[in-house]
């Protein structure tokens, strides 16, 4: 047993040395086209979005909560809050938090957190109601038999125990091992999508709804490559009119034109940058309910043993 407890905490160090290790290289690599910060205001004939303020609301989160914030999602059941949570191996709860950083509640939830990476609010089997879907897709070892996007109704509770879920098991062709942190579900079709986290080019995956659940495990579909590099979040507008991809040093935005399909939108060229501020370890993207502002949050906290929630406005309707 003691043994066995070693090993795991051999893993999880391994784990998170890769992932800063990756981060360094990341920043390396900005110079690249599609690995650039958002500075100077227009890269490659792409305009920096003055939409919104390029300056944030920081509010500091909480000390002693939460340690390593991988995913938000603003909350339809509570406006003005919005709920985290944390990576793999670590608690099975998400946390609400007000936009101002105060802990408002946390919910503990049945499924296990083996690789949480990425979360968000969207709608699902029933049409008047809005759901989280919690991706459970890190594999930094490539070693997982299956992943899981869990799937449930967004809380109304903001202290105690939420039990019911969709388990929405999938493995990728081939059997092949994949890590993503970034995944995405069209609010028309209810698709879900997955993005790898690649130092190439992205690939993409699809689940089509209605997703089986339960004890069947689908085989995610193959969509195309993608030319973006290690995305750790992405984010659909509640409008259904704006999409950002977002990786430690870039997020690139789209304005979803007339009746087009999401990959038809991501296929061509970003249509700007959005302003970001840089963070130890910027993993996690929510647009707000009411598409007037949205969220970054670090999951590695600063020198000064501070994280903070970063709101970006609004400026032009």
């Amino acid at each position: 047993m003691a043994l066995g407890i070693h090993r795991i905490g051999v893993y999880i160090c391994v784990m998170k040395i890769m992932k800063h290790l990756l981060i360094i290289m990341v920043w390396l690599l900005s110079g690249c086209r599609f690995f650039r910060p958002v500075e100077p205001i227009v890269i490659d004939g792409v305009t920096f979005n003055a939409d919104f303020d390029k300056t944030p609301k920081a509010s500091l989160i909480e000390k002693g909560i939460v340690d390593e914030a991988s995913g938000i999602a603003d909350s339809f059941q509570f406006p003005g809050n919005i709920w985290i949570h944390e990576d793999g191996n670590t608690t099975n709860q998400i946390y609400l938090f007000s936009h101002s950083g105060t802990l408002q509640g946390k919910v503990q939830l049945p499924m296990p957190n083996y690789d949480w990476e990425d979360m968000v609010i969207a709608p699902g089997p029933i049409d008047s109601k809005k759901y989280v879907y919690l991706a459970d897709i890190g594999d930094n070892f490539s070693n997982r038999e299956s992943y899981h996007i869990y799937r449930f109704l967004e809380p109304t509770i903001k202290e105690g125990q939420w039990s019911e879920f969709d388990d929405i098991a999938f493995e990728y062709p081939n059997k092949e091992n994949l890590d993503a942190e970034a995944f995405l579900v069209d609010p028309t079709s209810k698709d879900i999508y997955i993005f790898t986290k690649n130092l190439s080019k992205t690939k993409v995956y699809k689940l089509p709804y209605p997703q089986a659940y339960g004890q069947n495990v689908t085989t995610a579909e193959y969509v195309k490559d993608l030319p973006f590099f290690i995305l750790t979040s992405a984010g659909f507008s509640a409008d259904g009119q704006e999409i950002v991809l977002k990786n430690y040093a870039v997020i690139y935005y789209w304005h979803v034109k007339k009746e087009a399909s999401l990959m038809t939108t991501l296929s061509r060229a970003p249509d700007k940058y959005q302003p970001y501020e840089a963070e130890a370890q910027g993993e996690a993207f929510s647009f707000g309910i009411d598409s007037k502002s949205y969220f970054t949050l670090s999951e590695r906290r600063n020198e000064d043993k501070t994280i903070a929630l970063k709101q970006y406005f609004r400026t032009v309707k």
